[in-house]
């Protein structure tokens, strides 16, 4: 399964596993902790497509699902 890159406006990069662009972007939404902060918007889910990004995003991702 690919792994994605959600922003969640510029409170959180959410690192994630998902079947698909959507699936990312709705579990990364869902599993916010809204208690937190508001969220203001979501981009779109960026696929993660070499070892090198994936490295990356999952070392400085505040949330990883």
């Amino acid at each position: 399964m690919p792994f994605y890159n959600v922003s969640i406006s510029a409170y959180s990069e959410v690192f994630i596993e998902a079947a698909n662009e959507e699936e990312a972007q709705q579990r990364a939404c869902d599993e916010v902790n809204y208690g937190d902060f508001e969220m203001d918007s979501g981009e779109p889910a960026q696929e993660l497509k070499t070892a090198e990004e994936i490295d990356r995003y999952r070392r400085h991702a505040n949330l990883k699902l």
